[in-house]
């Protein structure tokens, strides 16, 4: 079943796998109904648990405005910048919390990597969700999930991944980042 304001899916001919991460970003907010409702396919990542057939995300957007749009791929283009530089590293950052002797004085670099790559000081999944939390000012998307996307892409990068696999990663981030600056409400739901 189709739904109405489905931005994409996953399918093959639907053109997802043909968009750049800022389309991806574009294209949900295009989607978004009257009331900035828009539904997304369901990500494992996003919601923990298993995703199963026939279910979304439904989220409501609270500002679509063009300026709005421009801000979210202004902060992913950098953001995905700022994971190539860290990549770089990744060997030595992973286990090791003291990025500042690695990277130098590049305080945004220490910035991202503090928000979005480093290791959790716990062991406990609850801790880390509320670590997570922190780190990302008590964004609406489960940040540990953001995290884990970003940690992801970071390990892709360094392991010099195919292109293909990268970009995907990168707009599936598209989309959890787009939630995580946007969303007023997300749920899961079944047409």
């Amino acid at each position: 079943m189709k739904k109405k304001n489905l931005a994409y899916t996953y399918e093959d001919d639907s053109g997802y796998y043909d968009m750049s991460h800022a389309d991806v970003v574009r294209a949900i907010f295009a989607a978004a109904d009257d009331d900035g409702v828009v539904c997304l396919e369901e990500l494992a990542d996003l919601t923990v648990d298993e995703p199963e057939e026939d279910k979304y995300l439904r989220c409501r957007l609270k500002d679509r405005s063009e300026e709005k749009v421009a801000e979210i791929v202004e902060i992913l283009d950098y953001l995905l910048r700022k994971f190539k530089k860290i990549s770089v590293y990744y060997d030595q950052l992973i286990g090791y919390n003291d990025m500042e002797e690695t990277i130098g004085d590049d305080e945004e670099t220490l910035s991202v990597w503090t928000a979005y790559v480093k290791d959790y000081s716990s062991d406990d999944p609850s801790e880390n969700e509320k670590e997570a939390g922190a780190r990302l000012d008590g964004r609406r998307i489960k940040a540990r999930s953001l995290i884990a996307m970003a940690r992801r892409i970071c390990k892709l990068l360094y392991l010099n991944a195919p292109p293909i696999i990268i970009e995907n990663e990168e707009k599936h981030f598209a989309e959890a980042l787009v939630l995580n600056l946007a969303a007023e409400s997300v749920e899961t739901v079944k047409p």
